[in-house]
């Protein structure tokens, strides 16, 4: 797999035969690699600690200045080539110093040192690739609305987006290695008494092998909440099963089902409009543009501008409104709303019914007129 394009920097301390030996190796294709000599006395304080660089430091490059200098290097991979004899004189502080170390003897080192040196630029490629993968992965699913994360196989939360720890109320910090109860701010016996599902669905999940869609309500820091949630099996390459993940979209709020609406209202042969508690318009179809076209926009806006191109004729028994759409043509509508309500009985929206009556009044005028024709006399 093509994978970012790296640059690696190393910084070589007291050592130029290491650095004379090493600069003109290339390991890792497609990958840069910049080589500073530095003098340990006067030079060492300009080396900055970040990510993908090294320092490599000889022996004879070792004292008091560099050793507290890289013990505080938290990013920068540190180096100590040394010679297995003198390696053995070292005390335990300085060696806490380092991270690795390249035991070298004086008769073979330029082929220890090619070896080191290239472990060391696979190792900075490894931990290079790593990181640009979780930096796009959170990237991808912090940009999501949705509640993304990912759990082990005793279903503690390891990953989790931005969009989990805001209907949780809980930090990424405070939820990472934490189980369901604690996330929820629920303890085990009301969970056990209500219709959740959570922790069932996972295991269904792992007995499936596979992705999953479940209908599960949710109690958050916002109340009851109702989600469509996808979950799947995670398998290493070797195929075992090490956790789970989640997808799950709120549907509670009317607001969030506008796309899967949008499916619905097309194949329906009436006008409808769909608006929240607040009279927002969430989503019109085509049919209700064809009858109020100057309304085309109205989408995000009061769901009662269509008022202003109708007029009222008559409310029937059943509670339906005859009103004439001021057109072209003119039409005569059969109009009626309803209510929307959530799973859990809120009010959440209602939705408008728009029937085209006319044809239906033209025959009924038509039959009217021909049974009042019929009974004159002759």
């Amino acid at each position: 797999m093509k994978m970012y394009h790296g640059k690696y920097s190393f910084a070589f301390i007291g050592g130029e035969y290491i650095y004379n030996m090493v600069k003109d190796i290339t390991p890792i294709a497609d990958s840069e690699y910049a080589f500073e000599l530095y003098d340990p006395v006067t030079e060492f304080d300009n080396i900055t600690d970040k990510p993908d660089s090294a320092v490599i430091v000889a022996y004879e490059g070792l004292n008091g200045n560099v050793c507290r200098k890289l013990s505080g290097m938290k990013k920068t991979y540190r180096v100590l080539c040394v010679t297995a004899e003198r390696f053995m004189s070292l005390d335990n502080d300085l060696l806490a110093s380092f991270d690795t170390f390249w035991i070298v003897t004086l008769d073979n080192a330029d082929i220890l040192l090619n070896q080191y040196f290239c472990q060391l630029c696979r190792q900075l490629v490894a931990e290079f690739e790593r990181r640009i993968y979780k930096i796009c992965l959170m990237t991808t699913i912090d940009s999501l609305p949705d509640m993304v994360w990912f759990k082990d196989l005793w279903g503690l939360h390891l990953i989790l987006n931005d969009g989990f720890c805001k209907a949780t109320g809980k930090t990424k910090e405070q939820a990472s290695g934490r189980g369901h109860y604690y996330i929820w701010d629920m303890p085990e016996e009301e969970y056990a008494a209500g219709d959740y599902v959570c922790l069932e669905s996972e295991q269904t999940v792992i007995d499936a092998g596979k992705t999953c869609l479940f209908d599960e309500k949710v109690k958050t820091k916002e109340g009851m909440r109702f989600f469509k949630t996808y979950k799947s099996p995670l398998y290493d390459e070797d195929g075992s099963l090490f956790g789970t993940c989640g997808v799950a979209r709120d549907m509670t709020d009317l607001r969030t089902m506008s796309d899967e609406l949008e499916v619905v209202l097309k194949s329906v042969p009436f006008g409808i409009i769909i608006r929240d508690t607040t009279g927002k318009t969430l989503s019109v179809n085509s049919e209700f543009i064809r009858y109020f076209p100057q309304c085309a926009d109205m989408v995000g806006s009061d769901s009662g501008k269509w008022k202003q191109y109708a007029a009222f004729v008559r409310k029937l028994d059943s509670g339906e409104q005859e009103i004439r759409a001021n057109g072209d043509p003119e039409r005569i509508i059969l109009y009626s709303e309803s209510p929307i309500t959530d799973v859990f009985g809120n009010d959440v929206g209602a939705v408008s019914v728009f029937k085209d009556i006319t044809t239906e009044r033209l025959y009924e005028k038509l039959a009217a007129e021909n049974m009042n024709a019929s009974l004159l006399p002759r």
